[in-house]
């Protein structure tokens, strides 16, 4: 259902339902949408596909990115340049609440850097396997690329 808000995972959906966001559809489910996901409690995300045995995940700098998107095709923009082609599950740290540069400054919501001015930030990608991914869903990604697949004690 378009601009409607939700708690992780949960969104309402078309049919009066509602829409598990951690389950990714299948190649061919007619699918275009972007999720905002706002108020994090962690800087990481993970992907995994149970039947392959193999996921993928990352951790990003909490400072630097509050906020994400996923953006996810699975055959559903049909238009240029996707036609229908198109089965991509994206998921982007972002440092602001706002989809688009343009309407980002619009907002006041640009960081800008000054003149000679740097700044550092870090993102981690890690790939895994294992046989029993079903099992032990990943708990955390921390920023040395390790990969939580139980809660510590």
């Amino acid at each position: 259902t378009a601009n409607c808000s939700g708690k992780w995972p949960y969104l309402p959906g078309k049919d009066s339902g509602m829409v598990d966001l951690r389950i990714v559809p299948q190649p061919g489910a007619g699918l275009s949408e972007l999720f905002w996901l706002t108020n994090l409690q962690g800087s990481w995300a993970a992907v995994r596909n149970p039947d392959q045995g193999v996921g993928f995940g990352f951790a990003w700098d909490p400072t630097m990115y509050k906020n994400s998107l996923i953006w996810l095709v699975a055959n559903g923009d049909t238009g240029y340049p996707r036609y229908g082609d198109t089965y991509v599950l994206c998921f982007l740290p972002k440092n602001c609440d706002i989809h688009g540069l343009d309407k980002t400054i619009e907002a006041g919501q640009a960081d800008w850097l000054a003149p000679g001015e740097t700044r550092a930030s870090w993102i981690n990608a890690s790939a895994f396997q294992g046989p029993d991914l079903g099992e032990t869903p990943v708990h955390e990604i921390r920023r040395d690329g390790s990969v939580l697949r139980r809660k510590e004690k």
